[in-house]
C-alpha cells in the first residue's frame, strides 16, 4: 500500500486515463494523497451507468458526480471528455456540463446519449468549438439550429450517429461540412428520420479536404418497411480528395454529383428496391473508374449492379474485388465487372459457390469469354464441398487461365470429411494446374 501512495502524481494520472472516472475516482482509498489526483488527468470519461440506482436517483447522483469533478479540476486542460447518458438524464445539467468541457480546451468529445429522447436539442456552442479535433454525437438527440459563428477550424473526425436534424437549411451536412476547413474523416450513421424541417432528408456530402467517408443508412432486415416512407430524391458526393468509401444506402432518384476521382478504395451496400423503378445508380458506378479495391457488400449491390451494367466503365486501376453471394442465387454481374477490369489480380467471393444439388452449373458464365481475364487470386470464404459447389467451382476456375492460387474457407464436420474435400481440391487443382490451399473450419 505505501509503495503505491508513493507514486509520483504523473503516473497516477496515467493510470486514471485508462479507468472511468467513477472507477478513477474509487481508488482514493488506496491513499488520501490520491483523493483529488484524479480529477487532473487529460482524460475524463463519465457514464451514468455506473451509478445503480432507481432512475431519479441515477440522475440527481450522476449530476451531483460530475459537478463535483469538474468543480475540483479548477482550470487545468482536458484533452479528451467521454460523457456517456445511458439512461434519461437532465438536459439542463448536459448543457451546463458541455460549457464547462468547452473551457477546458478539450480536442476529443465523445457524448452519447442512448435513450435520449427527452433531450430536445443539443448544445449548439459545440460547432464554434475552435478546440475540437475529434467530434463523436449520438444518439437520439435533435439538433434545430447551428450558431451564426459555427466555425471548427480544426476538427478532422467527426462521427453523427442517429443524430436529427430539424432546421431551415435545405441540407444540414452541406451546411456543417462548408465550418470545417480541415475534416478528414467522417463517419454518418444516419436514418430516415434524420431531415430538416422542410422534409427533405440530407442529402450531400460536399468536403473538399475529405479522405475517408462512411455512410450507413440502410438497414436490409428493414428496407421494404422503410421503402414506404424512405423518399430520398438524391444523394451527391463532391469529394474530390477523398481515398475511402463506405456507402451503404437504398438507391437514390439520382446522383446529382459524384466526384471521386482520388477515390481508391470502396465498400458500397445498395439497394435498388424493386419496387421502385426509378431509381437509379448509374452516375455512382460511373464514378467509380479509379478505384483500385472494390468490395461489394451485400448480394442486392451485386444485383444493383446488373440492373444498371451498361454503365459500368473500364476499371483500369482495380486490383482487388470482393462479391458477396448467397446460396443458389446467380452472379450475373460478375461477368460484366471482369470484362470491365483489366488489370484485376485478386477475386474474393465471400458467401457460399451458388449450386444445384441436381443438374448442371448455372448459367451465369456461359457464353463467357475472359481468356484475357489477369486474375491469378482467387479466394473463397465459404465452400462445403457439395457436388454441385465442387462442380460450379471447376467450372469458374476454367474461365480464369491466368489463375495460379485458389484459397479455400471450407466447412467440414470431422477429420474424415475434410480428407474428401481437400481430396476433391487437389484433384482439381491437378486438371487445371493451379494451386489450392485449403483452411477448414469446425474441424
Amino acid at each position: 500500500m505505501d509503495r503505491i501512495s508513493k507514486l509520483p502524481d504523473e503516473i497516477g494520472c496515467h493510470i486514471f486515463s485508462f479507468l472511468t472516472t467513477r472507477e478513477a475516482a474509487s481508488t482514493s482509498v488506496l491513499s488520501k494523497r490520491w483523493r483529488n489526483i484524479f480529477t487532473f488527468t487529460p482524460n475524463l470519461c463519465f457514464e451514468n451507468k455506473d451509478f445503480a440506482s432507481p432512475s431519479e436517483e441515477i440522475t440527481r447522483s450522476f449530476s451531483d458526480f460530475v459537478d463535483r469533478v469538474l468543480a475540483a479540476s479548477g482550470e487545468s486542460p482536458i484533452k479528451k471528455i467521454t460523457l456517456k447518458c445511458l439512461t434519461s438524464g437532465d438536459p439542463a445539467h448536459l448543457n451546463r456540463c458541455m460549457r464547462k468541457f468547452l473551457t477546458h480546451g478539450v480536442t476529443d468529445l465523445d457524448l452519447e446519449v442512448i435513450r435520449g429522447l427527452d433531450y430536445p436539442n443539443m448544445l449548439i456552442e459545440v460547432f464554434a468549438c475552435k478546440t475540437i479535433v475529434t467530434l463523436k454525437l449520438g444518439r437520439c438527440f435533435v439538433i434545430e439550429n447551428f450558431p451564426e459563428n459555427m466555425f471548427l477550424p480544426v476538427l478532422k473526425t467527426l462521427f453523427l450517429d442517429k443524430i436529427m436534424f430539424n432546421m431551415p437549411q435545405p441540407c444540414a451536412f452541406e451546411t456543417l461540412f462548408s465550418a470545417c476547413p480541415v475534416l478528414e474523416l467522417v463517419m454518418l450513421n444516419v436514418e430516415s428520420s434524420y431531415q430538416p424541417s422542410d422534409g427533405k432528408p440530407c442529402s450531400t456530402v460536399s468536403c473538399p479536404t475529405l479522405q475517408r467517408l462512411t455512410v450507413n443508412s440502410l438497414d436490409f432486415g428493414l428496407i421494404l418497411y422503410r421503402s414506404r416512407f424512405l423518399d430520398r430524391q438524391s444523394f451527391a458526393f463532391d469529394t474530390a480528395n477523398l481515398a475511402y468509401l463506405e456507402y451503404s444506402d437504398v438507391v437514390p432518384i439520382a446522383f446529382p454529383v459524384v466526384n471521386l476521382d482520388s477515390l481508391v478504395e470502396a465498400k458500397l451496400g445498395l439497394n435498388s428496391l424493386e419496387v421502385c423503378d426509378d431509381r437509379n445508380s448509374t452516375v455512382l458506378i460511373k464514378g467509380l473508374g479509379n478505384v483500385e479495391v472494390l468490395d461489394l457488400t451485400t448480394f442486392e449491390t451485386l444485383e444493383t449492379i446488373y440492373y444498371f451494367r451498361e454503365a459500368i466503365v473500364v476499371l483500369k486501376n482495380l486490383l482487388q474485388l470482393s462479391i458477396t453471394t448467397k446460396a443458389h442465387e446467380c452472379w450475373r454481374s460478375l461477368p460484366f465487372l471482369l470484362n470491365k477490369s483489366p488489370n484485376l489480380h485478386t477475386l474474393i467471393i465471400k458467401g457460399p459457390l451458388h449450386a444445384f444439388k441436381y443438374g448442371s452449373v448455372c448459367e451465369c458464365f456461359s457464353g463467357y469469354s475472359c481468356f484475357s481475364c489477369p486474375v491469378k487470386v482467387l479466394k473463397i470464404t465459404d465452400y462445403g464441398g457439395i457436388s454441385g459447389e465442387l462442380r460450379q467451382l471447376h467450372h469458374i476456375l476454367e474461365k480464369l487461365p491466368c489463375l495460379e492460387l485458389v484459397t479455400v474457407c471450407a466447412r467440414a464436420t470431422n477429420v474424415t470429411e475434410g480428407w474428401i474435400l481437400n481430396s476433391d481440391l487437389q484433384r482439381l487443382s491437378k486438371a487445371l494446374k493451379c494451386k489450392i490451399e485449403v483452411n477448414f473450419i469446425g474441424i
